[in-house]
């Protein structure tokens, strides 16, 4: 259910004020900074957002998916974000689309935040899910997606939805259910071809819950039949644009480069350089051939260093990344705060209390299908971005998870400290009884 109605009214309320405050604070952040959240210039198309909006305007005029040349079909982007801001740009323009956009993406963050309250109160109680509230209602990089124009809030909100529907349809058994599951997950795949390892998650989760081999190819087909329905015009498209199978994109080469460089210094960069051999190598005058380039660089750079600095090279790519990933909150503008050092503070100790209480439930066993889910999802997120450029953006939309499992143990904390203040006062009492 997506209803609150059989909460308290107290709850309710609170759920409502936290929703509202939500709102305020996306709304106000864009109004208030405007055009200092640009990430890109109108005049030169230089980052993602502007490009994005470039896109968008361009399928306007010609029906033609573009990106980085206006003048050519691009499978570097997957076309989600480019249709979503197709009625904005025709509504206001290709510049005077920001600010309606931002005020839409205001409206799908708090219903987020919504979210986040059902998913933590389906698994933990009404309880843990109002300090979820709150925590990620602090959480200031849920405040700032909301005021960049990129792909992170829609592929969020059906992230959100899929993970809902996914432990909704699979305790009752329902297979429409998991067919909604299957159109969220669809949907989120249209902005961010990463999110293809989705189905992962779905199998491990349906292991955790003992679901039988036959009850589980039925969830499957009833889950994979809308992902087919929703893609199959984006294959074909590309089969006709490019005369050949392309199921989702062809951007993934740069990152994976980039990827490959401890550190990724320029100085280890121009080592590698100076000592693998890439002369060879035609970047050709695509986006496609660009791409086939820079994974060839990557695997060279990627067998050098595992030949020669095996164990070094080994740490950085597992250990190291991962940190990359996590190490810094996902917000490129200090908004609300004047500095990214608070920010920072609060995200390493929601991480913190995250690993605490992860290792604690595991040890003590006080884990269930559901809340393996939520710890397994970060875990695959992490690793999944591991061949790749690693930084704190990939890891946004599974904060969520960190912070519910957080607020589980701050909810059990309270419950342990109200408990033994109880044993201690009737201690106390019983040893002024006997003196008495």
């Amino acid at each position: 259910m997506l209803s609150i109605k059989t909460e308290s009214k107290p709850v309710r309320v609170t759920v409502i004020i936290i929703m509202a405050a939500m709102l305020f604070g996306c709304v106000f952040a864009s109004l208030y900074y405007n055009d200092k959240l640009l990430l890109g210039s109108f005049e030169l198309y230089d980052d993602d957002d502007v490009k994005y909006l470039r896109s968008a305007k361009t399928f306007i005029e010609t029906g033609q998916l573009t990106y980085g040349y206006t003048d050519k079909p691009t499978v570097f982007i997957m076309p989600g974000i480019t249709l979503f801001l197709a009625p904005f740009v025709a509504l206001f323009g290709i510049e005077g689309a920001v600010m309606p956009v931002r005020m839409v993406f205001a409206v799908l963050q708090t219903f987020n935040l919504y979210m986040v309250f059902l998913i933590a109160r389906k698994i933990f109680g009404s309880k843990t899910a109002l300090i979820a509230m709150v925590l990620s209602l602090l959480y200031l990089p849920n405040i700032y997606v909301s005021t960049v124009v990129l792909t992170e809030v829609p592929s969020y909100t059906a992230f959100l939805l899929m993970i809902y529907f996914l432990i909704w349809g699979t305790q009752t058994g329902k297979k429409h259910l998991i067919f909604v599951a299957g159109t969220m997950w669809a949907l989120a795949v249209m902005f961010r071809a990463a999110m293809t390892f989705l189905p992962a998650v779905m199998l491990i989760y349906w292991a955790f819950k003992r679901i039988g081999s036959k009850e589980m190819i039925k969830f499957a087909v009833c889950a994979i039949v809308p992902f087919v329905i929703i893609l199959s015009p984006w294959v074909v498209r590309n089969f006709a644009a490019f005369d050949r199978f392309i199921p989702l994109t062809l951007s993934s080469g740069n990152p994976k480069m980039q990827g490959t460089i401890m550190d990724y210094s320029t100085e280890e960069r121009e080592k590698l350089l100076a000592v693998v051999n890439t002369n060879d190598i035609d970047y050709g005058d695509n986006e496609i051939t660009a791409d086939a380039a820079e994974h060839e660089i990557a695997d060279r750079f990627f067998e050098y260093n595992i030949k020669h600095n095996t164990a070094k090279y080994l740490r950085w790519y597992t250990i190291g990344k991962t940190l990359r990933n996590f190490s810094l909150p996902y917000m490129w503008y200090p908004i609300y705060s004047g500095s990214y050092l608070p920010i920072t503070i609060y995200h390493r100790v929601l991480l913190a209390v995250f690993v605490i209480s992860a290792v604690f439930m595991i040890i003590q066993k006080q884990i269930n299908a559901e809340m393996a889910l939520l710890i397994v999802t970060v875990l695959i997120f992490n690793c999944i971005h591991l061949p790749y450029y690693c930084f704190s953006r990939y890891m946004y939309m599974i904060m969520c998870f960190v912070i519910m499992i957080s607020s589980y143990f701050l909810s059990e904390l309270t419950y342990i400290l109200k408990n033994e203040k109880f044993f201690l006062d009737k201690m106390e009492k019983n040893v002024y009884n006997i003196k008495n």
